[in-house]
C-alpha cells in the first residue's frame, strides 16, 4: 500500500529548535485528487486518490534537542501480537464509540499501549501524520 507522510512543522526560532505548541487541525480522510494532474492522459497516480489517517507521531517536550516521542496507530490486524491485540480489541469493545468496523486506535508509549478514541487522536498536537492509500 502507498503511504503519504505529512510533517506539521512544529519547530521555529533560532535554528528551528523551539517547539510550536499549538493544535494543528488535520483530517481523518484526505482526497488528493484536486491537487493531482489528471488531464495528461497518463495514469501517473495508479491507485485511488483517497488516503486514510493511519498513524500520528507526537513529540512531548519543549525543544528539538530533548523530549519523548509517542504514536497513535490505527490497528487492523493481529499478526505476531495476536494475543495482545485480542486483549486490546476486547477493551475497545467495552468502550462505546471507540471501535471502528475495520480496526481501532492505540496510543503507543514505549512498552505501554492503550486503546483510545479517534477524538483523542484528532485532538493531539501532531508532529508527523501518516496516511494510507485506500484500495481502488
Amino acid at each position: 500500500m502507498n503511504k503519504l507522510l505529512c510533517c506539521t512543522g512544529r519547530w521555529s526560532g533560532r535554528n528551528h529548535r523551539e517547539k510550536i505548541g499549538v493544535h494543528v487541525a488535520f483530517d481523518q480522510v484526505l482526497n488528493i485528487k484536486p491537487y493531482c494532474c489528471t488531464g495528461s492522459g497518463h495514469s501517473v497516480h495508479r491507485g485511488g486518490y483517497t488516503y486514510d489517517l493511519s498513524a500520528v507521531v507526537m513529540h512531548h517536550g519543549k525543544g528539538f534537542g530533548s523530549g519523548h516521542y509517542t504514536a497513535y496507530c490505527y490497528n487492523t490486524e493481529g499478526g505476531e501480537n495476536a494475543g495482545q491485540i485480542a486483549l486490546l480489541k476486547s477493551a475497545a469493545s467495552n468502550l462505546t464509540g471507540l471501535l471502528c468496523p475495520a480496526g481501532f486506535w492505540v496510543h503507543c508509549n514505549d512498552s505501554e499501549m492503550k486503546v483510545c478514541s479517534v477524538e483523542e487522536v484528532c485532538n493531539t498536537q501532531a508532529y508527523i501524520l501518516f496516511y494510507t492509500q485506500r484500495s481502488a
